[in-house]
């Protein structure tokens, strides 16, 4: 071919690309506006082609070869790069995008033709042709902001790890966006996960639904650090998937996290096979995410149901979700069957660190606990559904209940706060230095030893404890403290005699290591 480069590199201020194709042989920049009539450009290998000006054409192959195409100006069409499928395409035109000096970019992949070479018909019957992906579509690291514009599908023709795979390679991929409504079709599961975000910040989803997959959206940052950060999912919906339809997974390695994001609304409208699965999973390094809503819903004519639960949050190669992990209302509602709407649990047989920090703002299961909280700490549960319950573990401490009715909880944890109920204790006996659980806020007293001092052990300043008697103790006022047993301030300065079914309700202050006399019943 004839290096045409000399034709394209004028003073013209618009140059007509006619039939044909057209060889630019050197490192060129094209100032004018072209304008494509079936014409096309070849760029070879070591070539780059800056183009400054804007481009006119349709949705067909106008650049070839295996060079790099720089495009300064006006909206990018894939369908312009050369290649057969979504993959391929993109991955030519991506050499542009660690070559523009950081230029915003935005590129369009419109709907194709039927004939067109990169189309294939999604097998969600309402969504027609779109774009063939033979292999994941490789976003790797990106210079300034690119947004995707998605009006057609995507559609996996083979067996693949996911359609598309963000921050693949040594670096991340910054600065990307998809605004239009992202819709990705499995084919009949060809993919492990629709999308895969290895390396990321500062991205965001409008709407992504994906339909009849393995997976849906893995967050899973991997490699020496790379993390996901600063996102913003808005409306994530799965329908007909085997496994999850989100994971936030941060167990790579402790440099492998994942910070900051928000996730406003995650639908599932049921599995297309059943399985024993949770719809969102969260497990590692994980940390200020908010989920603003999880809904599951499922009819027994045309779906299968999560058979585990909506939300599952756990912990993985020694590692485990804390600080600021915030779930809005999770809704586990199906006509088949559904397991507890949220559960926290240890997926390590115990040997790694416990899930901290979580707060779960509303759920509602039909049957069984609507959550269940295990093996963690600083745990917030708000709003459960009347109809449902709640269960606290005996590896749960300083979980706090609240907006809902005490009477759905079962609670064996440790230092657990139930909004509205006061938690009754194993009987104690009564000793010189009494001492009480730590799980409970009321307790029967057997005995008639006299009881000099109470213990302090896991006892917060501000705790407040009912001593109800059986018998007829004698509590002494204001005993010298001993370590951990502490003095009893009694009203009046005298000591209680009590009598049997008399009560002593006595409050703890840290600062004056006290126990003060709140009220009597005799």
């Amino acid at each position: 071919m004839t290096d045409d480069t000399v034709a394209f590199t004028g003073n013209s201020s618009f140059l007509f690309v006619p039939v044909g194709n057209y060889l630019i042989n050197q490192n060129a920049t094209i100032t004018a506006n072209l304008i494509f009539g079936g014409g096309s450009i070849t760029v070879p290998t070591g070539k780059t082609v800056t183009i400054r000006g804007d481009i006119l054409a349709s949705s067909y192959v106008i650049f070839k070869g295996a060079g790099i195409v720089v495009l300064e100006k006006g909206t990018i069409d894939c369908s312009w790069f050369d290649g057969t499928d979504a993959a391929s395409k993109f991955a030519f035109l991506a050499r542009m995008l660690t070559n523009s000096n950081g230029l915003t970019k935005t590129i369009i992949f419109p709907t194709p033709a039927s004939t067109d070479a990169w189309a294939a018909l999604s097998g969600t019957s309402q969504w027609g042709y779109g774009w063939k992906v033979s292999t994941p579509i490789l976003v790797t690291q990106l210079a300034g902001m690119t947004t995707f514009l998605t009006p057609a599908p995507f559609v996996a023709v083979g067996s693949m790890s996911c359609i598309w795979d963000m921050g693949n390679g040594a670096s991340k991929a910054d600065g990307w966006h998809f605004p239009m409504r992202l819709l990705l079709d499995g084919n009949t599961n060809n993919c492990t996960s629709m999308m895969l975000i290895e390396g990321a910040s500062s991205w965001s989803i409008n709407v992504v639904e994906m339909h009849n997959c393995v997976n849906g959206i893995t967050i899973a940052p991997t490699g020496a650090g790379k993390t996901v950060s600063s996102f913003h999912i808005k409306h994530l919906i799965c329908a007909e998937n085997n496994g999850y339809g989100l994971s936030l997974d941060g167990s790579a390695s402790s440099s492998n996290s994942i910070t900051d994001g928000v996730i406003e609304f995650c639908a599932s409208y049921g599995l297309g096979t059943a399985g024993a699965n949770y719809f969102v999973q969260i497990q590692g390094v994980v940390q200020n995410v908010r989920i603003g809503k999880v809904t599951h819903r499922a009819t027994a004519a045309l779906h299968y149901d999560y058979a585990l639960g909506a939300v599952f949050i756990t912990n993985a190669n020694n590692l485990a979700p804390s600080l600021g992990i915030e779930l809005g209302y999770v809704l586990a509602n199906s006509t088949i069957n559904t397991a507890a709407a949220v559960v926290i649990a240890d997926n390590s047989g115990g040997s790694a660190p416990k899930i901290s920090g979580v707060s779960i703002k509303g759920a509602m299961s039909p049957t069984a606990p609507a959550v269940s909280v295990n093996w963690c700490n600083d745990i917030n549960v708000e709003n459960v559904d009347d109809t449902a319950t709640i269960t606290v573990g005996s590896n749960a401490s300083d979980t706090y209940v609240r907006g809902c009715n005490p009477a759905i909880v079962t609670d064996s944890g440790t230092r657990t706060r139930i909004e509205g109920r006061g938690i009754q204790g194993t009987i104690v006996a009564s000793a010189n230095n009494l001492v009480l659980g730590t799980n409970a806020s009321y307790f029967q007293i057997s005995g008639n030893t006299q009881i000099n001092l109470l213990a302090n052990t896991n006892w917060q300043g501000g705790s407040q404890v009912t001593l109800k008697f059986n018998s007829t103790p004698t509590v002494k006022h204001n005993q010298a403290t001993s370590g951990a047993n502490v003095k009893i301030i009694l009203n009046g300065a005298v000591d209680f005699v009590a009598a049997a079914s008399n009560t002593l309700t006595l409050r703890y202050d840290s600062t004056d290591v006290a126990w003060y006399e709140q009220s009597r019943k005799v």
